[in-house]
């Protein structure tokens, strides 16, 4: 692959972050800019950890951001249950979770891939 752009793990982790994006224009103001905010940076970080990963001179520096990437997408799946937990929204969540849980598998696969070379 010429670019991080053809990944199909980093196309699904961009279609994550802006599902994630339209969910908390659903939350409460009072959410703005605590939970909201954070699930927004940790969404983002998914795609943005699996580009700079790419970019990088080694296997193992690219198998460490890959590794950044899941921890960020356990955070979004964290944040996302606590929003259902809380009743924030009374958009169903449970699509936007399945997402993260599918990159979280592809990351791991990944990892372990690149890791067996």
């Amino acid at each position: 692959m010429s670019s991080f752009e053809e990944l199909q793990v980093w196309q699904k982790a961009m279609d994550m972050a802006e599902a994630v994006y339209r969910v908390a224009l659903t939350f409460p103001t009072q959410y703005r800019f605590s939970l909201c905010q954070q699930l927004e940076r940790s969404s983002i970080s998914v795609a943005s950890n699996i580009a700079e990963g790419y970019g990088r001179r080694t296997t193992g520096e690219y198998i460490q951001f890959l590794g950044i990437a899941r921890g960020s997408a356990n955070e979004v799946i964290t944040q996302l249950i606590l929003a259902q937990r809380m009743k924030m929204t009374d958009t169903d969540l449970q699509p936007v979770i399945k997402q993260c849980i599918e990159i979280r598998q592809m990351l791991s696969a990944m990892m372990k891939s690149l890791g067996n070379k």
